[in-house]
């Protein structure tokens, strides 16, 4: 077996384990539930966000800068990996990067909108429900992000040598910017450090299956038709190959 059917074959278990304790507990209604929100939601998201072809869409954005006001943008010769990342591990870096902003930017928003409290019912609801809505939306950024990564689509600064992937900043806005909220929703509502490392077991057991499915099959059916597009793209409007 290839590694992506590994990948595919413990999403497949852990999402099997998640809707067979969800009817034990609660019946036929949670299984639907779980099934619909946490799975097929944010897969069918994922799948209409990439035949919206984010990168290529706001690589117009990055011409314009670039043509303009000469910001330093440019594709590598070469379509390489993400920088800085060993290609074995990838697909769980991107799990990791999908999986922080579903938990950390909920907590963010559901402490904007309701009183966390201990055991509330409400706010542990309000969490979950932008969770869902996060895993589903983040599609858009963070395809744009890893097909750019993917397709050696990069950025240096007019009066430096330094050289990084356009929309890094936002991803590390998006993928670190909820955790410090995170910690004091979770800890909140679980009353202890304790009952909040429970509560983070949980929500990784709920949401981790599909995260890391997503981003399986982001490497093994997406990102390299998507990469290539992109580079096609940047031909046809004249992006410089290098620097």
């Amino acid at each position: 077996m290839t590694g992506n059917q590994v990948r595919y074959l413990i999403a497949l278990v852990l999402m099997l384990a998640l809707v067979t304790l969800s009817g034990y507990y609660d019946g036929p209604a949670a299984v639907a539930a779980v099934g619909t929100l946490v799975l097929l939601f944010p897969l069918g998201a994922w799948l209409i966000l990439f035949r919206a072809r984010p990168a290529e869409q706001t690589l117009r954005v990055y011409d314009m800068l670039r043509r303009r006001w000469d910001w330093g943008y440019y594709f590598e010769a070469t379509v390489v990996t993400a920088p800085s990342i060993e290609p074995k591990f990838l697909v769980e870096r991107r799990f990791i990067e999908l999986l922080l902003p579903v938990m950390g930017l909920s907590a963010y928003f559901a402490e904007k909108i309701t009183t966390v409290r201990y055991a509330s019912g409400i706010a542990l609801a309000t969490f979950l429900g932008f969770a869902i809505l996060i895993l589903a939306v983040s599609a858009f950024l963070l395809i744009a992000i890893w097909v750019y990564e993917d397709s050696g689509f990069r950025e240096h600064g007019r009066t430096s040598t330094t050289v990084g992937v356009p929309l890094r900043r936002v991803k590390g806005i998006l993928v670190y910017g909820g955790l410090a909220a995170y910690l004091s929703f979770s800890s909140t509502l679980a009353g202890s450090l304790a009952g909040a490392l429970g509560l983070t077991i949980a929500i990784l057991l709920f949401f981790g299956p599909v995260c890391y499915l997503l981003a399986t099959l982001f490497d093994a059916r997406m990102k390299n038709k998507a990469a290539e597009a992109v580079r096609k793209r940047a031909t046809a409007i004249g992006f410089l190959s290098s620097r």
